[in-house]
């Protein structure tokens, strides 16, 4: 009976502090978010912090590059800077970023306008590059015959003075985001292992900018040697 006194304590102690630590995780993720939205950080920051205080840190690949263009012979000719890429239970969220305050008229297809201090500013519709980058995604995981995995094209506008005109269905500002984020790691597109191969793929892909200067300078050698043997 004494030990079985025992093991019951022993079995509480571990609770609790099972408890206890993720309190602390809790806290500590939140901390980190509220760095993130106290401190001036830059639009690609200030969403990889945000969204990773709600979700998987390796789920969430920002300001990465990613292969855009090859040859007949399969070497890679191009890359991408994709914004970011999140991964959740209900899909895949590329995602373009843009940082600008006030009023914005997302009403039409080519051109969208800003309204800010009395100027109204004229930028290209940020869907379009995006779609772009949805299909270089779409492409790297048909090369690793990863397939049927839902592909969304998102825009995020990470100021907090940001005002859409219009309310269009992929596109945000940064606190929608997080919250339609939330409801896609609900849904069960992906199991946990789709997830894993997805990750793993994306991670072996994706390239630091000084990677892939690095890459295009010895490309570019090699063809100048090419030329003069």
């Amino acid at each position: 009976m004494l030990i079985l006194k025992i093991i019951l304590v022993m079995l509480l102690i571990i609770v609790l502090l099972l408890i206890s630590a993720y309190i602390l995780y809790v806290l500590w993720r939140k901390s980190r978010y509220n760095k993130a939205i106290t401190k001036k950080l830059s639009p690609i920051a200030l969403f990889h912090e945000t969204v990773c205080s709600e979700h998987f840190r390796n789920n969430v690949f920002t300001g990465f590059f990613f292969p855009s263009a090859k040859d007949k012979n399969g070497i890679i000719r191009k890359y991408s800077k994709i914004d970011s890429v999140v991964l959740t239970r209900g899909g895949i969220a590329v995602v373009s970023l843009c940082d600008r305050a006030g009023r914005i008229d997302n009403t039409k297809q080519s051109v969208w306008v800003q309204c800010i201090d009395n100027k109204v500013l004229e930028f290209e519709n940020p869907e379009i590059r995006n779609e772009n980058n949805k299909r270089i995604i779409s492409s790297i995981l048909r090369e690793n015959n990863v397939k049927n995995i839902p592909l969304y094209s998102v825009v995020v506008f990470t100021d907090k003075q940001t005002e859409l005109l219009s309310d269009r269905n992929n596109v945000f500002v940064l606190s929608e985001f997080t919250q339609m984020i939330k409801q896609m790691n609900h849904e069960n597109a992906l199991t946990i292992m789709e997830m894993f191969t997805v990750q793993k793929i994306l991670d072996t892909y994706k390239r630091r900018s000084s990677e892939v200067k690095e890459y295009m300078d010895k490309l570019n050698e090699m063809q100048i040697n090419s030329l003069h043997q």
